[in-house]
């Protein structure tokens, strides 16, 4: 061999080479560069020593490096291929085996062994294989003494010769799966990365890691698949956001084998398990730090996600459809509003449709996430994802994985796949074929790259959707007006808005009139229906949003005697019931207002300043519950909302739980129960119970959490009220915000989903309305204006409190609760 050769062998860059003589030999990455596939190659001391020598030796000085070699008595040894390590056994029936190159030069002092030795093994001919018998200590040598086998192995507690060290050279030393050489060497089956591998890229999300399927392989079991329970395709963990610390994320074989969840995580300071043996039980995957997520795993998402392409995905008011007969429906899960997910595509055919830039190539990679919600319990089924010709025809489909399972009628589906199809697809729709099931959220990507979108990439949902619930209540010569900012929910939106007869009789011209900044309908035309629609035009894309309500309108006055509860916070407290009370005495009812708080204004109620949902049902404690026992100490108390230390401070609605009491509406042991409120306390069973609430919420939350906690009470107070009484009827509602910066930002972002959530309440139940009155109370005027004094010197206004209305406002807002009242009682 030419001395080239030595050079490209001993100085190559990588570790595998074409023609190496070992297992798999790459092809196409000949000398001196390799196959990078197979890691940086480090020349050991004793290959640049035999390269040296044999430089030295071709220039002519044959024995100036042997001189140096054999004065120092250092040994000098190289082989011409790498040492083979195979600590599981897979090519020797399960024996922890190490096999040495029989092409060796060896030398030490003034003896040399240059040649090709010992017995060729089954697997390797170009190897000796050496078996590592002890689970302790091994060490390999090159016995100078034996020219015909010098590669041996001695096993703990045997070691090898001590009486003639010049005649002993050490080739490694091997303690259980760990070997120490400072010779070139391959390992078989490294556990830590090359034992399993996942069916789909791992993908990181926000905040989240997901794991799919993994197939593991062991030379004593082959090959085993693992997968998450089904439905489901991933399990979930969460990153480490830490700098100062890794999480380590790895198989647990033991686990797995016993049906446990196969990857577990290490987290903080704590440290992965080890299983010694010969056989390694923990496998790991990967570590996070700082919200990275590292792996040499294939991976998706993170700080490398691609874009979405579907940016009115969650828009189905906006974004192109699949049919005539796809249409724009208000979803209704929790576990997906809490998402900010409040409209979805629904009738005969639920998609929408992408249409692809020209340029989308022939082949690539396709990631779709979309969210579902279906009509019955777990009646759940995979979307379907049509890559498309311009003329609609399917060039691939292909069927999705659900992501995670968010209740029994909510669930997130995924698909990353490779496609290749015989033309350009120019259209890119996902959803179902029938009607029943409702898709949202939709997220599309397709292109040359593998990649994942972040769950939260879309845009807000419903811009121009209408915040009206089915049916207004309304008593002749009291009409109010519908507020073009109280029913939309962007605000600054260039929505064109307009009201009209719905059905007029034959030969009559229907009314029809806009709403700018403000309209009173004609309800007197308008029964039974009204119609509303919102269009326009955005992004170059016409949209249309419509929504008919019903008319309950009654002619005045109404008599009657009715007991009324109004229950809320300080908008509450701030004279609702003695307004409610005045305008139902305009009407000609004998109103009678329940409650154990004297409001302002001098009528009862439950008005209490401050008090959120979650301090009603029991999730916050800052205001403790009456022990059974204390009525008569609580009726003792202050009335008034002045004093912490008095009724304000304190919650009559709330008892301990009993083990008969539903686990989904007890917090902190404690649940709320409206029928022993009134019964501990002397309070009258009402006919009709006002409920506005959600200000504080949306207030002092962030908008998932203001979310969660208002149709957490919503879910526990309404049941609870219409308990009381088989004829008590409830209305639900919320105050607008007003006009400003401030407002308009806690209105697109925490108010609409909260009406949403209202009318998705009273929807489930036939004694609960819900009452509009933030559509009926002006965004303009009727709130606190503070004086401002610019820099030019002007004095201009600006809203100095934007949660508590005043002067017309209350007004409006308690005709509209006394006008349900009214058209309730006939």
């Amino acid at each position: 061999m030419a001395v080239t050769d030595d050079i490209n062998i001993a100085l190559r860059d990588f570790e595998r080479y074409t023609g190496d003589g070992l297992p798999n030999a790459p092809v196409g990455h000949p000398l001196p560069v390799g196959d990078p596939r197979s890691g940086v190659h480090h020349p050991s001391k004793a290959e640049l020593r035999n390269l040296l020598t044999t430089i030295a030796q071709t220039m002519g000085d044959p024995d100036a490096l042997d001189e140096i070699v054999a004065a120092t008595g250092a040994p000098l040894a190289s082989f011409r291929l790498p040492l083979i390590h195979d600590p599981w056994g897979v090519k020797s029936g399960g024996v922890h085996t190490i096999y040495v190159p029989r092409h060796g030069y060896v030398r030490r002092g003034d003896r040399v062994l240059n040649g090709i030795y010992g017995t060729p093994s089954t697997p390797f001919p170009d190897h000796v294989a050496l078996e590592v018998t002890s689970d302790g200590a091994a060490t390999v040598y090159i016995d100078l003494l034996d020219t015909t086998s010098p590669y041996k192995i001695t096993n703990w507690p045997e070691t090898p010769p001590t009486d003639r060290p010049s005649s002993i050279v050490v080739v490694a030393e091997i303690y259980r799966q760990r070997i120490k050489t400072d010779f070139a060497m391959v390992k078989l089956e490294d556990p830590d990365q090359e034992l399993i591998s996942f069916r789909w890229p791992i993908v990181v999300d926000g905040g989240k890691v997901r794991f799919g399927g993994f197939y593991h392989y062991s030379s004593a079991t082959g090959w085993t698949f693992y997968q998450p329970p089904a439905p489901e395709a991933y399990w979930e963990f969460d990153l480490n956001t830490l700098n100062n610390s890794h999480w380590r994320y790895y198989v647990d074989r033991v686990a797995a084998a016993a049906g446990e969840v196969p990857i577990k995580v290490a987290n903080g300071g704590s440290t992965r398990p080890l299983v010694l043996g010969n056989q390694a039980a923990l496998i790991e995957i990967g570590t996070s730090i700082n919200s990275m997520f590292q792996t040499v795993h294939p991976v998706i998402g993170g700080q490398f996600g691609v874009p979405n392409m579907m940016p009115l995905g969650n828009d189905p008011d906006r974004a192109p459809r699949y049919h005539a007969l796809t249409t724009a429906v208000d979803l209704t899960d929790p576990a997906l509003m809490v998402r900010g997910l409040t409209r979805g595509f629904g009738g005969i055919r639920p998609m929408p449709r992408l249409r692809l830039p020209p340029d989308t190539p022939r082949q690539g990679w396709i990631f779709v996430r979309v969210c579902v919600q279906v009509a019955a319990d777990d009646d759940f089924a995979s979307p379907t994802i049509y890559l498309q010709s311009g003329d609609s025809r399917n060039l691939a489909q292909f069927s999705m994985l659900m992501e995670r399972r968010l209740s029994a009628r909510a669930a997130v589906y995924t698909r990353i796949v490779p496609y290749n199809v015989a033309e350009t697809p120019e259209m890119l729709t996902v959803g179902y074929t029938t009607e029943g099931r409702i898709t949202a959220g939709h997220q599309y990507y397709i292109g040359p790259l593998m990649g994942a979108i972040q769950s939260g990439d879309f845009a807000s949902a419903g811009t121009e959707d209408i915040l009206l619930p089915p049916e207004l209540f309304v008593v002749a010569g009291r009409d109010l007006p519908i507020w073009r900012d109280g029913i939309v929910p962007d605000r600054e939106g260039p929505g064109r808005v307009n009201l009209r007869q719905q059905s007029a009789p034959v030969g009559i011209v229907p009314w029809s009139q806009p709403i700018i900044g403000h309209a009173v309908p004609d309800y007197a035309a308008a029964p039974p229906t009204i119609g509303i629609s919102v269009s326009g035009s955005r992004y170059s894309q016409s949209f249309r949003a419509e929504r008919t309500v019903s008319v309950n309108r009654i002619s005045g006055p109404v008599s009657g005697a009715v007991k009324v509860l109004c229950m809320g916070d300080s908008i509450t407290n701030r004279e609702l019931p003695s307004r409610v009370s005045a305008a139902l005495a305009d009407i000609g009812m004998t109103p009678e207002m329940l409650g154990t708080m004297a409001n302002d204004g001098g009528a009862w109620g439950e008005g209490r300043g401050a008090w959120e949902y979650g301090d009603f049902i029991g999730i916050d404690t800052q205001f403790p519950a009456v022990p059974v026992g204390d009525e008569a100490v609580y009726l003792a108390m202050d009335a008034t909302n002045a004093n912490a230390d008095g009724r304000w401070g304190r919650n009559p609605f709330l008892r301990p739980a009993t083990g008969s009491d539903d686990p989904a509406h007890v917090f902190n042991g404690l649940i709320f129960d409206f029928p022993a409120y009134l019964s501990r306390f002397g309070v009258d069973v009402p006919d009709y119970v006002t409920l506005q609430l959600g200000t504080n919420d949306i207030n002092q939350r962030a908008p998932a959490v203001s979310l969660d906690q208002i149709t957490k009470g919503l879910a526990v107070m309404v049941p609870s009220i219409l308990a009381a009484s088989p004829t008590i009827r409830v209305g639900v509602s919320i105050p607008p915000l007003p006009r400003s910066p401030h407002g308009d930002g806690k209105w697109t972002g925490h108010m609409v989903a909260a009406i949403r959530a209202i009318m998705a309440e009273c929807a489930k139940h036939a004694r609960a309305d819900c009452v509009p009155v933030w559509a009926h109370m002006s965004p303009d005027f009727g709130w606190v204006v503070s004086a401002r004094q610019t820099r030019d010197g002007r004095v201009v206004g600006e809203i100095g409190d934007e949660l508590h209305p005043i002067d017309a406002n209350l007004g409006y807002m308690a005709d509209a609760w006394a006008q349900w009242i009214a058209c309730r009682a006939i």
